[in-house]
């Protein structure tokens, strides 16, 4: 990286990475489509999206699941293509941890209205058990 600080990072970090990565280009599909539909724009932010995701795995994190060493990987991808992916892949995961927390809320107001409605179910069944 000319002119700038070393920038390393852990196996763990790489791996994590690498996971986020390879989940983003399984969208690759999105990129013929926009071809295919002669969407142009799409179609160019969409190559600069995968090329800058395909020369992070080719510089710096390589293919496969698993990290050869131990030691701390040195980042050698160009500052300018880091900064565009690491930023975008950024607001990828903020996007995905809101989508999450939002589905959680309504995962719990689901089981609080189903514990309710038990509730009334067995109130309801057991007055009438009551009265005969």
């Amino acid at each position: 990286m000319h002119g700038m600080k070393s920038i390393e990072i852990t196996p763990d970090e790489r791996d994590a990475l690498y996971r986020d990565l390879v989940d983003h280009l399984s969208g690759l599909g999105d990129l013929l489509l926009a071809l295919d539909q002669e969407n142009i724009d799409q179609a160019r932010r969409l190559g600069r999206q995968y090329s800058d995701d395909l020369l992070f795995l080719l510089n710096d994190l390589g293919f496969g699941e698993e990290t050869v060493s131990a030691a701390p990987l040195r980042l050698t991808t160009e500052p300018d293509v880091l900064r565009r992916l690491l930023g975008r892949l950024r607001d990828r995961a903020l996007s995905a941890d809101q989508a999450e927390t939002t589905e959680r809320e309504d995962i719990r107001r689901a089981e609080a209205h189903s514990v309710l409605v038990r509730g009334v179910y067995d109130k309801l069944l057991s007055e009438l058990v009551a009265c005969g």
